[in-house]
């Protein structure tokens, strides 16, 4: 993921930093997966229990809808751009599947802080991600364009802003899905198909449209 493994001290050094950061960062992520099992009680307790507050509840909704969406949300979006920043350069196969994929990743991510009541960490994962892909780009220049995941980035930034806003002018705010009723909770899956199709085919169709317009210039 990192390219060879250089043999100069000073690069080798600058090399390990970037595997264990990311190592640590993996790690968080899984801790914050584990932690998350919470939601599990949590649900249990409410909808079979009935339990819905008391200190024990309110402990396991914190771990639940507070601290595991943190480990999660915070560690996973770093990671991703901690991985395009240090990628081996050259990884330019499937140029429209990185483009989809990178489309209905930015939806289920949305869609997921948004259940997780995080839906404020959107703008952050949207800088952090674009921060990256400059970075990416000052490193390896502008082949930087084709690579598999730059692509996946760009695509990722553009459909994040794009479901927050669809979102909110739908529903006049962020509720979680979980908390809609069966007809809404059906329009938000319906809505993260259309919001997918709709912008990997504006994006690819734009970049048709350029290189055929290129090709007619030339």
């Amino acid at each position: 993921m990192f390219g060879d493994v250089p043999s100069e001290p000073e690069a080798l050094r600058r090399h390990r930093r970037a595997k264990l950061t990311s190592t640590m960062a993996i790690a968080f992520v899984l801790y914050g997966v584990g932690v998350h099992v919470t939601d599990a009680i949590e649900v249990f307790s409410r909808e079979h229990e009935g339990i819905t507050d008391g200190s024990v509840y309110d402990l396991v909704y914190f771990l639940d809808e507070g601290l595991s969406h943190y480990f999660q949300f915070f560690p996973f979006f770093f990671v991703m751009g901690w991985f395009l920043i240090y990628d081996r350069p050259g990884r330019t196969a499937y140029p429209y599947l990185a483009i989809f994929f990178g489309v209905a990743h930015g939806v289920e991510r949305t869609v997921g802080i948004i259940e997780g009541e995080k839906w404020f960490l959107g703008p952050a994962a949207f800088a952090w991600m674009a921060f990256a892909a400059w970075l990416r780009w000052r490193r390896v220049g502008p082949g930087a364009a084709t690579e598999f995941f730059f692509k996946h980035a760009v695509a990722f930034c553009l459909t994040v802003p794009v479901t927050l806003t669809v979102y909110y002018t739908r529903f006049d705010s962020f509720p979680p899905p979980s908390g809609l009723s069966q007809g809404r909770l059906a329009e938000v899956w319906v809505g993260s198909v259309l919001v997918t199709v709709v912008c990997t085919a504006a994006v690819v169709l734009d970049r048709w449209w350029s290189r055929r317009r290129a090709g007619l210039a030339t």
